[in-house]
């Protein structure tokens, strides 16, 4: 005879700021030039008045750098907001922000739209120098990530259409999911994850869920919103009624 689990479910929500994350620099050439220094913001708020900000790096030797630009990118990768956007040593405010003329200080100007979802970002920061052949001149220099508050309403992360088997066989597999969106967009989600209680209340701990397309932990599609968990019980865990929290976080 099959042994099996009851399983009950309940369903909250759960809200949790994003913290700034450090500055850090990746792939400086230092035998020839070396990043400096970053200057820019940690967080931006957009508002009618304000929707640019300057961003900076400053360059050691920096006679031999040919061109400086940036890319900025959506924290996952997943969205580009904006592409090659030239960065300038040459004191024009007006159209890059540089103050100073040859200073070492290449500077660019960011503007973002209230379109743009609130979350974390990453400005990339890319060299072209003038030594290397040109198969190897080009170097990704530095990452410098900052948080964006489009000004909109903050909205928390909603769960729905949980999609659970409601008995489970031992050693059988399973997969459940839930449906997790937000009005600030997927983007505003940091991750969505359940607490599983024993049928005695102990508990397994927080466990993740997968929206990454991965199939060996039952999701289908990347960056669906739709969050998946794949699994079996073994042999020796408790048989009666689970009780699944699942939760998600901005």
């Amino acid at each position: 005879m099959k042994n099996y689990l009851i399983i009950t479910i309940a369903c909250c929500l759960f809200f949790v700021s994003c913290d700034d994350i450090p500055d850090e620099v990746i792939n400086s050439n230092s035998s020839s030039y070396s990043i400096a220094a970053i200057q820019t913001i940690n967080s931006f708020t957009f508002s009618e008045d304000d929707s640019s900000f300057v961003a900076s790096i400053e360059l050691n030797n920096s006679e031999l750098i040919n061109q400086v630009w940036m890319d900025v990118v959506s924290k996952d990768g997943s969205e580009k907001i904006i592409e090659n956007s030239l960065m300038t040593d040459d004191g024009n405010i007006e159209n890059t922000g540089d103050q100073v003329a040859g200073d070492g200080f290449y500077s660019g100007i960011i503007t973002l739209s209230r379109e743009i979802s609130s979350g974390q970002y990453e400005i990339q920061y890319f060299i072209r120098d003038n030594f290397n052949d040109t198969d190897n001149n080009v170097r990704k220099a530095a990452v410098q990530t900052f948080t964006y508050d489009n000004g909109q309403t903050k909205y928390a992360p909603v769960i729905a259409n949980l999609n659970m088997p409601d008995t489970i066989a031992i050693g059988v597999n399973f997969v459940f999911t839930v449906d997790a969106s937000d009005q600030n967009g997927l983007e505003d989600i940091d991750e969505v994850y359940f607490d599983a209680f024993r049928p005695d209340n102990s508990t397994l701990g927080r466990i993740l869920m997968n929206d990454n397309g991965d199939t060996n932990f039952g999701d289908q599609i990347a960056g669906d919103g739709i969050y998946s968990f794949r699994n079996s019980f073994a042999e020796t865990a408790q048989t009666g009624t689970w009780r699944f929290e699942f939760q998600a976080k901005e």
